[in-house]
């Protein structure tokens, strides 16, 4: 029997869709599982060990993070130590989350803050801390200081892997400065608002910027007289001309 299975039932493609796929596997799974002892840690270390065996290089950059939702004691601890002590070289990084009031001790042994854990049964010494534990409980209160405390040490763990493998950060990605577009939620208010240049905001703009010269012409006495147009071509109300005449 063995105590690492897929969620989802499916042991050739365990993945799940996103967080809420997640949550529907582990739904599903309570129809057909019994939640029960003893809680074996050593062998789902290693099926992630085995996912994190994957190349990496300079232009390969991959990590995995496996997470351990636990409410009671680790029944295999010298093998779980094993197993953390050869996932230590590999790009790979354990979340432990404690739920319950369980005594967590242990746990806190498993994250080795104090130095680097060491396998008593085959003597071998993590290349680097690799674990973080939470009690839930603790933080049960306030989600973005439990957030906070899961992921404090992740970023640390990521860049002393990629360090250890000589591989730096590769450049991020190129913005054309053309594909940019800004919306009127990003220019915020009391900004003008931009039009696309055509040829009629052309015209309109130099309208504003040359205002129509008025038009010249004499009446029939031969006087000058100056009729101003606005820029549709109409007379003002005041100066129409009277169609009946004199």
């Amino acid at each position: 029997m063995s105590h690492c299975f897929a969620l989802n039932g499916n042991a050739n493609d365990p993945s799940c869709d996103g967080i809420q796929g997640i949550v529907s596997a582990y739904e599903q799974a309570l129809h057909s599982v019994q939640l029960y002892g003893p809680t074996f840690f050593s062998e789902i270390i290693r099926k992630a060990s085995d996912l994190a065996s994957g190349y990496v290089s300079q232009d390969v950059q991959q990590y995995h993070v496996l997470l351990l939702l636990t409410d009671g004691l680790v029944n295999d601890m010298d093998k779980t130590v094993e197993e953390i002590c050869r996932a230590s070289t590999l790009p790979l990084s354990i979340i432990i989350v404690g739920v319950g009031n369980a005594d967590f001790s242990k746990m806190d042994f498993l994250d080795s803050d104090d130095g680097k854990l060491r396998s008593n049964s085959t003597g071998r010494v993590a290349q680097r801390d690799i674990v973080q534990f939470v009690p839930f409980n603790r933080f049960k209160d306030n989600p973005e200081a439990f957030a906070n405390t899961v992921l404090a040490e992740l970023p640390r763990q990521v860049e002393e892997f990629f360090r250890t493998q000589g591989i730096s950060p590769n450049p991020g990605p190129v913005v054309d400065v053309n594909d940019i577009q800004i919306t009127e939620g990003a220019m915020g208010s009391g900004l003008p608002d931009f039009q696309p240049f055509n040829q009629g905001s052309q015209q309109q703009g130099q309208q504003q910027m040359y205002p129509q010269q008025p038009q010249q012409s004499y009446n029939q006495q031969g006087q000058y007289q100056q009729q101003n147009y606005n820029h549709q071509g109409q007379y003002p109300p005041q100066q129409q001309p009277n169609p009946y005449g004199q």
